[in-house]
């Protein structure tokens, strides 16, 4: 058992990164701010932009859980409530270059709370390949944007086929609480792709989007995502993902158009997570 001196340390790392990374994190939305065209923005524009950012912020409850079912999987049990407070507060530190800061900071919040060290670090890298792995599933969605070979329906029977084996897999040749873990993830993802599709919805100049085209438009912004994560030293994956996000989408949105997306979306994620953090903080004075 730790030491009450040795868990206020940790308390004290936990939340010290935490604190860096709001900082960070007020930069990033001010010069996404800066970006975005008000001018053209009318109440309806914003209000669907701030239910965006509710549920951005509240899909990360999901990436909890998955970490938690990992946990699970690794023999320690950890209560829902204390996972979702110990994610919030310390998945803020991730816009903190370096990418790995809000790894440090779960890590020293579960060394508080007296879970095994080796078991939070192997947490984190099955969490990093379970969300990397479903992210690359995503990238069957944009075949027909890449190869007009590759029909709608065939990309989607590729996706549906490959999910199917793979929850069978994790299932049968790791544990119940993995699968959870990844279904979790997709899930995560499929939100985040959904917002990313409604807010070229709510830009767009032309046509509305065909449903048959959300499906690459929601691959797309995952892939963008996936590389933004496993780029090494990019915070929250910054730069990245919009440069994948431009190079794919160019030439089928209008320039514009893009520009003003990729930063929006840049805002409403990192309102999310701003949310995401406060609510945890306030919610998780319990776990202190």
């Amino acid at each position: 058992m730790l030491s009450a001196q040795l868990k206020i340390g940790f308390h004290f790392v936990g939340g010290a990164l935490a604190l860096v990374g709001v900082v960070f994190l007020y930069t990033r939305i001010s010069s996404q701010a800066a970006v975005i065209n008000l001018v053209i923005f009318n109440a309806t524009t914003w209000s669907v932009v701030v239910i965006m950012s509710m549920v951005y912020g509240l899909s990360n409850v999901i990436l909890a859980h998955a970490w938690q079912k990992v946990l699970q999987h690794l023999g320690v049990s950890v209560a829902a409530p204390w996972a979702i407070w110990a994610y919030g507060i310390s998945q803020i530190a991730r816009y903190l270059p370096g990418n790995i800061f809000h790894i440090a900071g779960r890590q020293a919040l579960g060394a508080a709370a007296n879970l095994p060290h080796w078991q939070l670090a192997k947490s984190a890298v099955w969490e990093l390949g379970l969300i990397a792995a479903a992210g690359t599933m995503f990238g069957l969605l944009i075949l027909p944007l890449l190869t007009e070979y590759v029909t709608y329906a065939t990309s989607l029977t590729l996706f549906i086929a490959t999910l199917v084996v793979s929850l069978f897999l994790l299932k049968h040749l790791h544990s119940q609480a993995i699968m959870l873990a990844f279904k979790l993830h997709l899930i995560f993802l499929l939100i985040s792709g959904i917002i990313f599709t409604c807010l070229i919805e709510l830009l767009s100049e032309d046509a509305a989007i065909q449903v048959k085209d959300w499906l690459p438009l929601i691959g797309t912004y995952v892939v963008a995502w996936l590389a933004g994560l496993v780029t090494p030293g990019s915070p929250a994956g910054i730069g990245i993902r919009e440069l994948v996000l431009l190079l794919l989408l160019n030439g089928i949105i209008g320039e514009t158009e893009l520009v003003m997306v990729v930063a929006l979306v840049r805002f409403v994620t990192a309102s999310g997570d701003c949310l995401f953090f406060i609510a945890s903080s306030v919610y998780g004075k319990r776990f202190l």
